[in-house]
């Protein structure tokens, strides 16, 4: 029994792109990276203010928005992402300052009275973020990557495949939303893409072991029994491919104390294929 939590064979990732490049979509003016450092550019050509960039209000907003486009806050919402330890009731001139320096940082040509053509706020105390269909990041890329190798996999294609999910496991490699990793209100986000590492990684193992590429597939069940100590499916593949090349004693250790794992700290009882692995690894006759 595979326990990684909530398996899915289509989990949210976000919306959309592919690739591992930044920067390299035409027609995109906005480019943005949420894996690893967080980086932003206009992509015609005109320079950021790398102050208001500097700002980690002005950062940790921009990102809040790039994760939720379209979705209405209200003022107290967006104060607690921000600070989230400050009482909201005395931090309204401090939201509006944050969003002045973000509106000026994304649109620094746009005359003052002007409104933003991104950030935008209603008179009830609403703000949402409009992309305006001319922002990419490198989550979209993660969500185009994964389509793409669905439809590989449904077409045959197995190296095509593996070649995309491989580009989503690299992003993953960054860290999703390094400079939030303990921020309360990214949670959500960062739990959503553990899944979907973990699940890429599991569709890449089975792929690795389908082209019949043991030296792939190793590491890969390695990294998975890393971020997920109890996947049967893993720690099985990896006995068999341990068992296949003759390392008979590496097989038994590492599903031995896997299966024992699940059955003391989860009260699992191993599947009947992960008990036909073992009896042939533990009786060579």
């Amino acid at each position: 029994m595979d326990t990684a939590a909530t398996r899915s064979t289509t989990p949210y990732l976000g919306d959309k792109q592919s690739g591992s490049e930044l920067f390299a979509h035409p027609g995109s003016r906005f480019e943005a990276r949420l894996f690893g450092p967080f980086k932003i550019q206009r992509t015609d050509g005109v320079d950021l203010d790398s102050m208001a960039l500097g700002r980690t209000s002005v950062r940790t907003l921009l990102k809040w928005f790039l994760l939720h486009p379209g979705e209405r806050f209200d003022a107290s919402d967006l104060c607690k992402v921000l600070w989230p330890a400050a009482p909201t009731q005395t931090l309204g001139n401090r939201l509006d300052v944050t969003v002045h320096h973000l509106r000026r940082l994304l649109e620094p040509e746009l005359p003052a009275p002007n409104m933003s053509n991104f950030v935008k706020f209603k008179r009830n105390g609403l703000y949402w973020f409009d992309d305006a269909g001319t922002w990419r990041s490198d989550l979209q890329d993660t969500q185009e990557d994964w389509s793409n190798a669905e439809r590989a996999e449904t077409r045959g294609d197995a190296v095509g495949a593996i070649e995309l999910l491989e580009a989503v496991v690299d992003r993953h490699d960054a860290t999703f939303l390094l400079e939030n990793l303990f921020d309360d209100a990214f949670a959500p986000s960062r739990a959503a893409q553990e899944v979907v590492h973990r699940d890429a990684l599991a569709r890449l193992l089975d792929l690795y072991v389908a082209v019949g590429s043991p030296h792939q597939a190793v590491p890969c069940a390695l990294t998975l029994l890393e971020l997920d100590p109890y996947s049967e499916r893993a720690a099985t593949t990896l006995a068999e491919i341990q068992l296949g090349q003759g390392h008979r004693l590496s097989a038994r250790t590492h599903l031995g104390r896997s299966l024992r794992q699940m059955q003391q700290e989860l009260g699992c009882r191993p599947s009947e294929h992960a008990l036909q692995v073992w009896r042939e690894i533990a009786d060579p006759a």
